[in-house]
């Protein structure tokens, strides 16, 4: 009894243990008909190379894979509706990855291809023109074959149809010209339809495990976890899997044909039949038996030749992998010599070989000319066969003959585009055989081959793409719709002082903050609209620094995902060239403004000077003649004041308008300045400072002195005028050298050496708008009676007349400073000795003046005042009555207006000198001009009186000259 209970008891544990255990994983697999991979065989099962492998995998995971079966397009539309979780041999498109995830080891490497039956004349793939093609629903394939036949304008009618089985039926039941069907369908059922490939193939492509977006990731990864192991091993469930399935039939096919059984039976019934008769079926038998095995061995061939592409693809690229093509292909259809060519870009009659396979091994690589050679007949044309004599018919190729070639074969190589890219050719030193194997196999390699190639090219020319990109001076960025930035290149972490991985986190806001994420849904929908905008923003550095930038942004689609492609260019320094352009614009029109209200101010002091000089002349002589203690003494005095007044208005009209006559001597400013400091500071109150801050060393500028005294008085008075209570003025003077910058910021500055001569003030200061206006006549923010609006209007004419340039700055509440700038002359200062005054010639008489004035007023007040002084006086109001007056007359003086009709005064004086050796000659003028005056200076050696002028200037002047 306790025995019992103890056995009892262990059989509970044991089962407890076996309730415990884990169930399978359920994974439910979408299956439809891709012969010899997955299919239903006869018997309601799924089979196939994919069944047997997922099986070891079920057996070693504890995986209970469930098929589904179904057609290709219900596959698809099971896996996204989540009915089935995993599905076999997907090629990738786009609008796929939106629904599907995808392994990262493809299951195979295949290509479409065009099938046909036995008998059909379709060989190409211009021989399906107007033809009625079957393609599989939903099939990759079919759409790679519509590009093809749309790339070459080759019109077909295609039929759609649930599957490859359904494919092949349609084409041996001969209701469709032709099927496109995936190779390793069609080398599997080929035989089984009675149909052949055309050689039409095209695109290569890997095909993968899918699993529902997002679900079932874990064993997406184991799956991919086996391939990456079982595709390596030569030995793999995989690699076994596919034997079995692919050429397992090959070893048992018929090889006795069926009538052979009949003739047989005949023969045992019919015991007559001679010897000689049972020979020749035996003969009969050998020759069928020998193109059965011939079959085989060229399906061998191409079997083994696809499944090499496969095997090859997985493990290489580029010229490693058209090398491997071009050594199988020797090795498969012993020939000597194989290469893909390659037409050189730009050099349609220049080939590169790749992949270059010489007397079974791997050689150099060289150039060659197409012309002349069996490639001229094949590039972008067709597949050529010579079986033999190759090099008598192209005895300009050199290459053919050196290594005694015979047989020739290529195929020509066309990318995406329909272009043709280059050839693959094989070339034998004996007679080429089986033209129908060679050229299957060479048209199968060639379309693998024509699509690495083109690879390559895309591939070297993205690499140049991406460094022209990466070192292009400009910022590049590509961003997303959601405003993420997705990639930049090196000059956009240059500008931005971020590195890459940093930029690569950040968004739009984080680098132009007026970007926000709502400002960058409506940019980016008027991006896509547009599909490209130029615009300028700014941009914020990682240091804090905020610059403007130009933008070119370009709506970009690549793989289904939408871009913005920005090209961002610094504009930092067109911005301040164009302030720069603006404020020299605003100087220039200021510059010209006043010009122009400087000519028309010096034209109306030019009248006014003429006015104002009988004047001041006539008062002056009836205050001569009046008793001191005549009441109208006073009177005649406020003419001569009001006058004067009007004269000093006049000169300084002409000092704005720069027709004031200088008399220009090397000056030391330093030496104005402070001889000129006492009537400064008589002039300045004493509750306002003066400060001198002046230059120890000495330097020479060209200057007229009383001019400058001018200058520093009208300046210091308008910043004492500035000043309300106490405040300081000071005069400064200093060494500068005005570089080609600041000459390039400052209109009609030349560069060089200055010496600069600066007035500042601590007053009020004055605004913007302001100093726009400064410099104009009239202008003054005085009250009424305070001011004449003249001061720094003649300032600026002395400075600019000087040779000079004035420049001002000021802010309100903080004073003013005015710069002026004089050019340095590399020459000593020269000491002026004050001329002391001359007092007029007591005895005159015996001595003559001609007078020439056309003005009679000033005329009239001249001639008064010479016949006064007791001069003998030849009056006339033009040259050239002067000149015939003149004539055979003594005259010790001519006395001359300048600018008259007919000829000027120095004319005048010209023609007069050769009847009058060395006539002296005194120039009167209130305007100046180029006759005796250049640029305002007047020239060397002239004797001149400016208009107005009194009575005693004149007679000094005279005295002067005549002494």
């Amino acid at each position: 009894m306790h025995l019992l209970s103890s056995i009892i008891f262990v059989l509970l544990i044991l089962t407890g243990c076996l309730s415990f255990a884990a169930e399978p994983r359920l994974v439910r697999v979408g299956a439809f008909n891709y012969y010899p991979a997955i299919f239903k065989d006869k018997d309601g099962l799924v089979k196939g190379f994919y069944v047997d492998a997922l099986a070891d995998i079920a057996q070693r995971e504890n995986i209970r894979f469930e098929y589904v079966y179904g057609s290709w397009s219900e596959g698809l539309e099971r896996i996204q509706s989540g009915e089935v979780d995993l599905l076999t041999s997907v090629a990738y498109t786009p609008e796929r990855a939106m629904f599907l995830d995808y392994g990262k080891a493809p299951l195979l490497t295949v290509w479409g291809e065009l099938y046909v039956p036995l008998g059909s004349k379709i060989d190409g793939i211009q021989q399906a023109q107007g033809k009625k093609i079957a393609v599989m629903k939903g099939d990759i394939n079919a759409k790679h074959f519509i590009d093809l036949t749309n790339r070459f304008d080759i019109t077909c009618e295609f039929i759609e149809l649930p599957g490859f089985d359904a494919v092949f039926k349609a084409v041996a039941d001969k209701k469709v010209d032709a099927g496109v069907v995936n190779n390793t369908f069609g080398v599997a059922k080929q035989k089984e339809y009675a149909l052949r490939s055309t050689g039409v193939v095209f695109n290569p492509f890997d095909i993968f495990f899918v699993v529902g977006k997002g679900n079932n990731t874990d064993l997406l990864m184991l799956l991919d976890s086996y391939l990456g192991k079982w595709r390596h091993q030569q030995n793999s469930v995989f690699n076994q899997a596919r034997q079995k399935w692919s050429h397992g039939t090959i070893g048992t096919m018929q090889v006795i044909p069926r009538w052979l059984t009949t003739s047989l039976l005949i023969l045992a019934v019919t015991s007559g039949v001679a010897v000689l008769f049972i020979l020749l079926l035996r003969v009969q038998v050998r020759r069928k038996t020998a193109d059965l095995a011939a079959q085989a061995a060229d399906r061998a061939k191409l079997e083994e030749t696809l499944l090499f592409i496969n095997e090859s693809g997985l493990h290489h690229r580029g010229a490693d992998l058209l090398a491997d093509l071009t050594a199988h292909v020797g090795a498969c259809l012993g020939v000597e010599y194989v290469f893909v060519s390659q037409l050189l870009p730009g050099r349609k009659d220049t080939a590169k070989t790749v992949g270059l396979y010489a007397m079974g091994a791997q050689a150099q690589d060289m150039e060659y000319g197409v012309s002349g050679t069996p490639c001229e007949n094949i590039i972008g044309k067709e597949l050529r066969f010579y079986s033999n004599d190759i090099r008598r018919r192209f005895p300009q190729d050199s290459f053919l003959a050196l290594i005694e070639a015979e047989g020739y074969a290529a195929a020509p190589l066309w990318n995406s585009q329909g272009t043709g890219i280059g050839l693959l050719s094989l070339i034998s030193k004996h007679p080429l055989q089986n033209q129908s194997l060679v050229e299957t196999i060479v048209q199968i390699v060639a379309t693998r081959a024509a699509q690495e190639l083109e690879a390559m090219t895309h591939l070297e020319e993205l690499k140049l793409k991406n460094f022209t990109i990466e070192n292009i001076t400009d910022a590049v960025y590509w961003i997303s719709a959601d405003a993420r930035i997705w990639d930049v290149n090196s000059a956009a972490c240059n500008l931005l002082g971020y590195s890459k991985d940093e930029l690569l986190a950040m968004t739009t806001p984080d680098i132009d903050p007026t970007y926000s994420l709502s400002v960058w849904q409506e940019h980016w929908q008027d991006l896509k609209e547009s599909g490209s905008l130029r615009f300028e923003t700014s941009h914020k550095a990682k240091s804090g620094r905020i610059f403007p930038v130009e933008i070119n942004a370009n709506f970009c689609k690549y793989n289904d995902i939408e871009y913005n492609c920005a090209m961002v260019h610094d504009i930092t320094e067109r911005k301040e060239a164009e302030i720069e352009k603006q404020n020299l614009l605003a100087q220039l029109s200021q510059s010209q403004k006043i010009e122009s209200v400087g000519l028309l101010a010096g034209g109306i002091a030019h009248d006014f000077n003429n006015l104002l000089t009988p004047i001041l002349g006539y008062s002056q002589i009836l205050k001569a003649k009046m008793d001191t203690e005549n009441p109208d003494v006073m009177k005649i005095d406020s003419i001569m004041r009001a006058a004067d007044k009007a004269r000093i208005l006049t000169q300084q009209l002409l000092s704005f308008g720069r027709k004031q006559i200088l008399d220009m001597k090397l000056i030391d400013i330093n030496d104005v300045i402070t001889s000129f400091y006492e009537i400064l500071r008589r002039t300045i109150p004493e509750n306002i400072e003066i400060q001198l801050h002046l230059t120890k060393n000495e330097y020479a500028v060209r200057a007229d002195r009383n001019q400058l005294e001018q200058i520093i008085m009208n300046l210091a008075v308008n910043a004492r005028d500035a000043i309300a209570d106490n405040g300081i003025i000071t005069l400064e003077t200093a060494p500068v050298m005005l570089d080609d910058e600041y000459a390039r910021q400052h209109a009609d500055v030349q560069p060089g050496r200055y010496l600069m001569f600066a007035v500042t003030d601590s007053g009020s200061g004055m605004g913007q708008d302001t100093l726009l206006h400064i410099f104009e006549p009239f202008f003054t923010t005085k009250g009424i009676g305070k001011g004449s609006g003249l001061g720094l209007a003649t300032v600026y004419g002395l400075v600019k007349q000087h040779g000079g340039h004035i420049w001002v700055y000021s802010e309100i509440g903080k004073g003013t400073a005015f710069k002026i700038y004089f050019p340095i002359l590399d020459a000593k200062p020269v000491t002026e000795v004050e001329l002391q005054t001359q007092s007029l010639i007591l005895n005159a008489s015996g001595l003559t003046i001609l007078l020439v004035e056309d003005n009679n007023m000033v005329r009239n007040l001249v001639y008064d005042l010479l016949i006064d002084h007791g001069f003998n006086v030849i009056v006339e109001g033009g040259p050239k009555r002067a000149i015939q007056a003149s004539e055979g007359q003594h005259i010790d003086l001519l006395l001359t207006d300048v600018v008259m009709p007919d000829m000027t005064g120095p004319e005048l004086h010209k023609h007069l000198l050769k009847a009058h050796p060395g006539l002296k000659v005194i120039y009167m003028s209130g305007y100046t001009n180029n006759a005796i005056v250049h640029h305002g200076v007047l020239d060397e050696g002239i004797n001149f009186i400016q208009k107005p002028f009194t009575a005693n200037d004149l007679s000094h002047k005279i005295g002067s000259v005549l002494q």
